[in-house]
C-alpha cells in the first residue's frame, strides 16, 4: 500500500470518529440517537480496511524479508561450495641445512631441550666423546620429564649373532654403551635401546622436526673442523616416513658385548677416531 492511500484511510479514520463524537453530542441536544449510528458504523467500517490493508502490508514485507534471507542462503552454500572445491593449500615446510659438526650438535641439544613425548636418535656408535655428562643429563631430564627416549644404535659390521663384537682398539666405539645401559635399567619404560645393523644418522623430535646427515652426532662432539653436511626439516611427511622406518627395523637385541682384545679406552687418542 502506497504512502499516499495511507495517510488517505488515516485521514477518513480520524474524520469519522471525529463526526462520530460531534454526532453523539447532537443526539444529546436534540434526543435523536439514531445520529450516532452512521458515523460510528463508518469509523468502524474504515478501520477494518485499514487495519486489513496494514495486515496486507506487514505479510508483503516479511514476505520480501523471507525471499532475501533464501537469496542469501543460497549464495552462502554456493560459496562455501566453491571453497571447498578449491584445491587444498599445502603448508609451508622447512628445508635447512645443517653444515658441520657445530650445527648438528646444537640440533642434539635443541632437541633434548624440546622434546615432549618421543625422541628417536639414531647412529652406528654411542661414544662417551658425544654422548658426554652433558647430554646423559638431558636424556635423564627427558625421562624424568616422561618422555620416551629410543636410541638406534650398532654398525653392521660389528654384529654377529645378535652381539656386538669389537676388533682391537675399538672400544672407544660403544663407550657411552654401559651409561646408556644403565638409563635403560633405571627407566626401562621410557628409555629403549635398539640395536639396529646401520649406518643411518638422523633424529626425530616428536613430530615436529628431524634431522639426518653426514654426522655422527652420537660418536663424535664438534671438537673436530671436519666437514660434514645435513638436513633440518619440519616436513611431516618425512617425519612420518623416519618415524616408521625406525619402528618397523627389526631389533637384533644384544645381550653383551664381546672384546677380543681389551685396551683402555683413555689410550686411544683423538687422532685415531677416523670420524
Amino acid at each position: 500500500m502506497s504512502g499516499n492511500k495511507r495517510n488517505w484511510l488515516d485521514t477518513v479514520e480520524w474524520v469519522t470518529l471525529i463526526s462520530s463524537v460531534l454526532a453523539v453530542l447532537g443526539s444529546v441536544i436534540i434526543k435523536q440517537f439514531i445520529l450516532v449510528g452512521v458515523p460510528l458504523a463508518a469509523a468502524l467500517s474504515v478501520s477494518i480496511i485499514n487495519r486489513r490493508e496494514l495486515n496486507k502490508q506487514n505479510q508483503a514485507s516479511i514476505d520480501e524479508v523471507s525471499k532475501r534471507l533464501t537469496t542469501v542462503s543460497k549464495d552462502v552454500k554456493s560459496l562455501v561450495g566453491s571453497v571447498k572445491s578449491q584445491p587444498q593449500l599445502q603448508p609451508i615446510y622447512q628445508y635447512n641445512l645443517v653444515l658441520d659438526r657445530d650445527e648438528s650438535r646444537e640440533i642434539l641439544l635443541d632437541a633434548l631441550d624440546k622434546a615432549q613425548e618421543r625422541l628417536i636418535l639414531v647412529c652406528p656408535w654411542v661414544n662417551d666423546r658425544a654422548i658426554d655428562s652433558v647430554v646423559i643429563g638431558k636424556i635423564k631430564s627427558c625421562l624424568n620429564r616422561q618422555i620416551r627416549v629410543e636410541i638406534g644404535y650398532g654398525n653392521l659390521g660389528d654384529i654377529k649373532n645378535g652381539t656386538i663384537v669389537i676388533a682391537d682398539k675399538e672400544d672407544w666405539k660403544y663407550s657411552a654403551l654401559p651409561a646408556l645401559k644403565r638409563l635403560q635399567t633405571e627407566y626401562s619404560s621410557k628409555c629403549k635401546l635398539k640395536l639396529l645393523g646401520t649406518h643411518e644418522k638422523f633424529l626425530v623430535c616428536d613430530d615436529k622436526f628431524a634431522m639426518l646427515g653426514s654426522h655422527n652426532f652420537l660418536t663424535s662432539g664438534n671438537s673436530s673442523s671436519e666437514r660434514e653436511l645435513g638436513v633440518f626439516t619440519n616436513d611431516a611427511d618425512l617425519i612420518s616416513k623416519l618415524i616408521n622406518r625406525f619402528d618397523t627395523a627389526r631389533n637384533l637385541d644384544t645381550k653383551q658385548i664381546v672384546r677380543r682384545k681389551l685396551e683402555a679406552v683413555s689410550t686411544i687418542q683423538n687422532n685415531d677416531i677416523p670420524f
